[in-house]
Order: C-alpha cells, then sequence, then structure tokens
C-alpha cells in the first residue's frame, strides 16, 4: 500500500459553513481535454461560489473523469451545469445534497426554500461545521459517485507476480478491471462467463479448502456456507457469479458486493463497509500457484469473506468499523487497519460449540498454507485487545508473527465500542438504513431520535419475552 499507482488525484478545499439558502452540489462530467479543467474552474470562481471537494481520474485514454463539490443555490447550480455542458460539450450529472432535495437525487428546480425551512439539516450540510473533518461520503448516492483510490490495478503486476510473463493471463486480467472501471454502484453486477482454466483453478482451491473448514473455520462459518451451497450454487464446478451472490447476501443482512479494479485505498474500503459495501475483486489467482494469491481474487471475496457477511453479528461489526472510519484523521484510518486486518482478516475466536480455537478471518480462511499454520504450536495467539491489534503493523509477504484470539463475536464488538470512542472526531455517526445515509450526532436534539430508537427496541423486546411466557 506504500506506493500508490493510479493517476487519480484527489484534493479538498478549505470549507466554510454554507450561508443561507445554499447546498452542497456534486457534478459528475468527463473532459476530453484536461486543460479544460482550468476554464471550468475560472467559471466557479467568476460566479464566486465555492469549491468543498474535487476528484478527477483518467479511465480511458486522456479524458478525465470528475466530481466536483460546489457550495451553490438553486439557480447558481442550474446555471453551473449549462455552463459545464456548454464547454465540455458532454452530459452532467447533478446531485444535491441539500435537505432541499432527497438525497443524491438528480437535482431539478425544487420547491421554493420557503416552503423548506424547518427540514433538518442533512449530515453533507452539518459537515461545514467542521471544516478540518476530511471529506467522506453522507449517502449511498454519493458513495457511488465518489470516484476512490486504487493504489493497485489489478492488471497492474509486479515483477514477481506469479502471472507477470504471462501475457494470456494479463490480458483476461485487463478485462475484469474495466468491467470494475465501467460499473456504477447499484447498477447490475454484469455476468461473466469465466475460461474453462479459471473454473478448474477456483475447482481447486475450492476442494482444497472445504476439506479443511469443518476443523478450522469457526461454527458460524460452518453454518453459513451450506446456504451458498444451496442458494448461490457454491460448488468445485465453476466460479459463482458474483451478482447471484451480492443479491443472496444483501437480502440476508443488507450487505452487497461491488466489482472493483484492484486494490483499494484504505480509507476508501472501509467507508465503504459503513454503508454495508463490500469491495470485491472478479479476477482469479494464476493457474500455476491456486495455493497462493499476492492479492485479493476471487476466491478471497467469495470462500474467505462472503460466508460470514451472511451472519448479522459479523455484518454489525464490519459496519461499526467502517463508521469509525468516516471523518477520521489520518493516523487512525492506519490504526483502523490494522485491526481490520487483526480481525476481518486474520482474526481467531474460541468456537461456541468446542471451546478450540477457530478461524473467522478471511484472509485465513482463503489461503491453504496459513489457515492450517494459524492452528499449530508454532504459530504465536495471544487475546484480543483492540489497543495492541491496532498498534501491531502486520507484514504482507509472509505468515503472520502473531493472531489476536476473540472470546466470540460479541467479545470483538464490545471492545470494538469501547475503543472507537477514542477517535478524536466531534462528532458520533450512526447509519440510516432506511435512506442509506449517514447521521452526525452532536447535538442535544440528536438524542431524541436515539432515545426514540431504543425506547421501540425495549417496547419489542418486552414484547417477545411477554409471547415466549
Amino acid at each position: 500500500m506504500e506506493k500508490q499507482k493510479t493517476d487519480i488525484l484527489t484534493a479538498s478545499a478549505t470549507s466554510a459553513n454554507l450561508s443561507e439558502g445554499h447546498s452542497a452540489t456534486t457534478f459528475i462530467f468527463t473532459l476530453e481535454d484536461s486543460q479544460l479543467l482550468s476554464q471550468v474552474l475560472q467559471i466557479i470562481n467568476v460566479a464566486e461560489l465555492q469549491i468543498q471537494h474535487i476528484e478527477s481520474r483518467s479511465e480511458f485514454g486522456a479524458s478525465l473523469t470528475m466530481m466536483l463539490v460546489v457550495s451553490t443555490n438553486g439557480n447558481a447550480a442550474t446555471g453551473l451545469k449549462m455552463q459545464i455542458q456548454a464547454l465540455t460539450k458532454s452530459p452532467v450529472e447533478m446531485y444535491s445534497n441539500s435537505a432541499k432535495m432527497t438525497n443524491g437525487e438528480r437535482d431539478s428546480a425544487g420547491a421554493p426554500p420557503e416552503q423548506l425551512d424547518n427540514y433538518p439539516e442533512t449530515a453533507r450540510e452539518e459537515l461545514q461545521a467542521f471544516p478540518n473533518v476530511p471529506w467522506f461520503a453522507t449517502t449511498m448516492q454519493e458513495l457511488a459517485a465518489h470516484l476512490g483510490k486504487t493504489l493497485q490495478s489489478g492488471d497492474d503486476l509486479d515483477a514477481d507476480h506469479p502471472s507477470f510473463k504471462d501475457e494470456v493471463y494479463r490480458a483476461r486480467r485487463k478485462v475484469f478491471v474495466d468491467i470494475a472501471k465501467a460499473y456504477k454502484l447499484g447498477d447490475p453486477i454484469p455476468h461473466v462467463e469465466y475460461t474453462e482454466e479459471e473454473n478448474k483453478t477456483w475447482g481447486e482451491v475450492y476442494r482444497g479448502l472445504t476439506k479443511l473448514y469443518p476443523t478450522h473455520a469457526c461454527s458460524t462459518y460452518n453454518k453459513m456456507f451450506p446456504l451458498l451451497v444451496k442458494h448461490c450454487g457454491f460448488s468445485d464446478k465453476k466460479i459463482p457469479q458474483m451478482a447471484e451472490v451480492s443479491a443472496f447476501v444483501q437480502s440476508r443482512t443488507g450487505f452487497r458486493l461491488r466489482p472493483i479494479s484492484g486494490l483499494v485505498d484504505f480509507r476508501d474500503f472501509l467507508a465503504g463497509l459503513a454503508f454495508r459495501v463490500f469491495n470485491a475483486t472478479m479476477y482469479i489467482r494464476h493457474h500455476s500457484a491456486p495455493q497462493y494469491t499476492p492479492e485479493p481474487d476471487i476466491c478471497h471475496e467469495l470462500l474467505g469473506h462472503v460466508p460470514l457477511f451472511l451472519d448479522e453479528e459479523v455484518a454489525q461489526f464490519s459496519q461499526e468499523i467502517g463508521l469509525a472510519s468516516l471523518g477520521a484523521p489520518d493516523e487512525w484510518i492506519e490504526k483502523l487497519g490494522n485491526l481490520y486486518w487483526y480481525t476481518v482478516e486474520f482474526g481467531l475466536c474460541k468456537d461456541k460449540d468446542t471451546g478450540e480455537n477457530r478461524v473467522y478471518g478471511g484472509a485465513l480462511l482463503s489461503s491453504f498454507g496459513e489457515l492450517q499454520h494459524c492452528l499449530t504450536d508454532k504459530a504465536f495467539l495471544r487475546p484480543l485487545e483492540t489497543e495492541k491489534a491496532a498498534a501491531t503493523p502486520y507484514p504482507i509477504t509472509r505468515h503472520q508473527d502473531v493472531y489476536f484470539v476473540a472470546e466470540d463475536f460479541q467479545d470483538v464488538r464490545n471492545q470494538l465500542a469501547e475503543w472507537l470512542i477514542k477517535i478524536p472526531r466531534p462528532f458520533m455517526l450512526r447509519y440510516n438504513a432506511y435512506r442509506e445515509s449517514v447521521e452526525l450526532l452532536y447535538k442535544k436534539e440528536h438524542l431524541h431520535a436515539l432515545v426514540r430508537d431504543i425506547q421501540t427496541d425495549v417496547k419489542t423486546l418486552v414484547g417477545t419475552i411477554n409471547k415466549i411466557r
């Protein structure tokens, strides 16, 4: 993760409080000539509008995909869209992040501001009070529009990669990279026709790992895996379709899969978890080394992680780590990255059925050698302590020096909740599943909704106890 290997540029301008009648509006458009960017910025400057966030990415040839978040009022937003369209001669997508529109909905003339004065502020509007907090998506629509950072693309292979000299394999990887780059969150995941060789590699990995799961994976994993066999066609015959897997997981816990082109920036990866979105690769490891892959592949995603995303408790603490990352300082992203590594990727726990140490980490559950190694006397195990795990760097080219063992998934959640309070952030966050957005909690009035929800849950709890009696 040390070296960024893409042409993505991310920059955030200093923001200030929005004046009355203004909102944050997102514009997404393509520049065939990168020199036009200066003209777009000049238009914004002449209009005396404030840029809150700007990103650019070169995906196809010399064209740039741009995302601008600008402080505007309704009329200025529409006018700016028309000027950008005239300049770029390409469609411009526009999203309002104001309470004057549905979150993330394409902007329109809308209702007069005076009719909407009593609407509560959105998280995007409230964030204007915290200009020093790193930018993050507050709605599913913003997450979909966010271009993100790819640290290493799936077709950008190092010289020591098993497939570095295999031009056919490299060309095949590029097919999956192009699919991921063209994919937009919320659209149907494309169907992929995997080759005979790719299915053969999957089958070899599948057979080897499923022999180990009964004695090495935690009981929750072993209870969930058969559901994928039944509902998603998991077998050693062919690679399952990501679209079918994603739909099934979403029906169980709300998590969905999002195709990505390669290794992503950890802040962006964690942000996806906050919205119950799991960034996943579609390509498969090289056939010459089915037991080894230097980066996540579809075996890692579908065999390592997906089964446990079917469990609500695992899904919940995965989302809690993601929510903790939103707006967190960079040094805390590194700590969260370590904690994620030693839990969701390489975590062990006391099995509730046997009392023995078992594996729940996705990286271990998709690795033949280390899955066996971590439960031998040669592995160094220690009880999970979030503070120590978060401060422990990890190796990526060899077996782990230490594995942290939790009592159970509830133990992970309890420790995580206590530790996350320490993050130096001027607000707490919670996810609103109905609106697919996050809510900032930092005022007394924010407590009312929390108390109301807690009271509802308590009533449901009491009612359930009475039914049981």
